[in-house]
């Protein structure tokens, strides 16, 4: 979608950081928010289904698109700007991240200084400082004086990709020529009304050829560019609540900006987009001049991910798509080949070996900034002096990590590897809520990736359920915060489950807060022990023993997550529903001592917004690796397995030895 056309203006390549802008090599590149078109602060459309779907990431704009498919809820949305000059001409191109029907869609751009705010043309509802006024829709392009409307001769020219969602526009140096000046740019997208020749005026509730949610300004736009200072969520506020059963409403308030999209709805709803500028300067453009000096190399950013998965319908939001809680498959509601990511990197040089990974997942409802600049990420970031904090926004508010919205998270991790230096042998999982039961799902699908696994708000589920089989626990430590009053999570299963992992003789350790209800412990904010516990982790390759599942049901071969091998396992495969491998080799020189018994004691969490939150800690260690007689020989206790390989030199093992098979 970002690629550059052969024979075009246009080389460099894209920044993928949002809020980011640079000029490489006589190119100025501004990089957009995806999935921020929510317009101004205005009267809530009841009919608006992002924000309904996102109870714990609200909106702050309250803009929504007509319900024509041809708007793919999505047709505004500016992912990128660029500026570039030649002899003849000034080149922009304004990328957008769904173009239907380019007819339907339209950009305003604003260029230059006035002493007095313009009204920007054809009921854009915005006003700013103006010389000069470059509006594109469809083929058409129209440059006019802010002063009094005329236009400038010659007509610039637009050209339209559908593939690529690109508008490309030539105003010739004749009609306008910037010279070697510091010249102003603003920019904003919206819909065209192709009968009033003007903006589609914004009404209180959208219907098919109409937008809802009006703000007071009456601004049309949905998405402004330049905006490089949006800022992030604010969770000194979402902390402030202090009654159990309460804290869920701080989530509700629009202030919270987990869409980045707070500034953009404040100005649109006052309709003056002044601040959203970028001063080009057209002599280093001549120049071809390079300064990366607004390309943000450390601390949290939004990034860009270029996915090898889309959908049928290729781009846009589909509402129907939603996949609920628990589904069996699950493409999301975000289509298209551009999707959004949070991380956060550390300062200063990486480790010889690269720094640890922390995977991030968000909870049902939330979204990818819904951790973003909170103490989870920031503490987290702090892991082994430095660690790499990433979320995926996994395509959908739901989805349980299944099929492409467990995909996207490991999408994510390799576009993250691509760009930066990561240690594979330090990457932990965490996740709250419906985060946290990715966190078990996804440790017990592939054990031999994750170093430990922390989940709070939700715990690991017994009876083989939600795509979880718990005694993937034993090769991957995990730490469970629960709040005894979690709606979601009865103090009967928190009891079974303690039950079912000391029956398998698995090692676990399990806080329980008798204060907390399902979300008390998201807002107080505070993680300092559990990253002490996820600390220093590194994954052994090759462990004594192997408790495995292969559960074919929440496979998807067209998303590439099938999982079937674990550590020196490879190739599981089971007769129906599911297949259950113990498997213990002697031909390393170690084995497990034996589990111990339950260590229960009791503390408080100290800091964050709540104060001291006392605790009931359950805790059964990890067994320890003693030394042990090498033997050429293998144990194998299976359960509805067909076949599986065995890593004989990982193993330990030779073609000569024995294996012992209980099926």
């Amino acid at each position: 979608m970002l690629r550059n056309a052969e024979g075009s203006p246009w080389r460099a390549d894209p920044l993928l950081i949002s809020g980011a802008h640079a000029m490489v090599e006589g190119e100025y590149l501004y990089q957009g928010w995806l999935f921020d078109d929510n317009g101004g602060a205005g009267v809530i459309d009841a009919g608006d289904e992002q924000r309904n779907q996102y109870l714990f990431a609200g909106l702050r704009g309250t803009l929504t698109y007509p319900t024509d498919p041809v708007y793919g809820n999505n047709a505004a949305d500016i992912v990128e700007v660029r500026v570039t000059v030649d002899d003849a001409h000034t080149h922009l191109r304004l990328t957008l991240n769904t173009l239907f029907d380019a007819d339907r869609t339209a950009a305003t751009i604003a260029i230059g200084h006035s002493d007095t705010l313009r009204d920007w043309p054809h009921g854009a509802g915005v006003i700013s400082p103006a010389a000069h006024f470059l509006t594109v829709h469809g083929d058409v392009a129209e440059l006019i004086s802010a002063d009094d409307s005329e236009p400038l001769t010659p007509a610039p020219s637009v050209t339209f990709d559908t593939v690529t969602n690109q508008l490309s526009i030539a105003v010739p140096r004749a009609a306008w020529d910037p010279g070697r000046d510091t010249v102003d740019l603003r920019a904003g997208a919206g819909l065209w009304d192709t009968e009033a020749n003007a903006y589609l005026a914004p009404a209180l509730s959208a219907d098919a050829a109409t937008p809802g949610g009006a703000g007071p300004a009456g601004a049309a736009l949905f998405d402004m560019a330049f905006r490089t200072d949006e800022p992030l969520p604010d969770w000194d506020t979402i902390g402030l609540t202090t009654n159990i059963g309460d804290s869920a409403a701080v989530f509700f308030a629009v202030e919270n900006c987990f869409w980045r999209d707070c500034a953009q709805a404040d100005a649109l709803a006052n309709g003056d987009v002044s601040q959203f500028v970028a001063e080009i300067d057209f002599g280093a453009l001549a120049d071809g001049a390079t300064d990366l000096s607004g390309v943000p190399m450390s601390g949290p950013m939004n990034r860009i991910l270029p996915s090898n998965f889309a959908p049928q319908r290729g781009e846009g939001i589909d509402f129907d798509a939603a996949c609920g809680r628990h589904p069996t498959d699950c493409d999301g509601i975000f289509h298209g080949p551009l999707q959004p990511y949070t991380i956060h990197v550390p300062e200063g040089e990486p480790p010889v070996e690269g720094w640890p990974l922390v995977v991030l997942l968000h909870p049902s409802t939330g979204n990818y900034n819904i951790a973003h600049g909170s103490n989870y990420q920031l503490q987290m970031a702090e892991l082994d002096g430095g660690a790499v904090v990433v979320t995926a926004n996994a395509r959908a508010a739901q989805g349980d990590y299944t099929d492409l919205t467990e995909a996207e998270v490991f999408e994510v991790w390799a576009d993250v590897a691509r760009r930066y230096p990561l240690d594979p042998d330090r990457t932990v999982l965490t996740g709250y809520s419906m985060g946290a039961g990715g966190t078990y799902k996804l440790a017990q699908r592939w054990p031999d990736l994750f170093a430990r696994g922390f989940g709070a708000a939700a715990i690991p589920r017994t009876g083989d359920i939600e795509g979880q089989h718990i005694e993937g626990i034993h090769n991957t430590p995990t730490l469970v915060w629960i709040g005894s009053g979690d709606e979601g999570n009865t103090a009967e299963q928190q009891e079974q489950l303690k039950g079912a992992l000391d029956e398998l003789d698995l090692p676990h350790d399990i806080w329980q807060f008798p204060t907390s209800d399902h979300l008390t412990i998201a807002t107080n904010d505070e993680w300092a022990p559990a990253v002490e516990f996820l600390s220093g982790a590194v994954i052994d390759h090759n462990p004594p023993r192997i408790r495995y599942t292969v559960d074919p049901a929440n496979d998807h071969a067209d998303a590439g997550v099938v999982s079937d091998h674990a550590f020196w396992l490879s190739g599981v495969r089971s007769s129906g529903w599911l297949g259950r491998v113990d498997a213990r080799t002697e031909g390393l020189g170690v084995a497990e001592a034996p589990v111990t018994e339950p260590v229960t004691s009791q503390g408080t969490l100290d800091g964050g917004h709540r104060g001291p939150m006392p605790y009931a800690r359950t805790a059964v260690a990890a067994p320890e690796l003693v030394d042990a007689p090498r033997a050429d020989r293998l144990h194998l206790t299976l359960s509805g397995v067909t076949r599986l390989t065995v890593d004989l030199d990982r193993a330990g093992l030779t073609c000569d030895g024995t294996a012992e098979v209980d099926t």
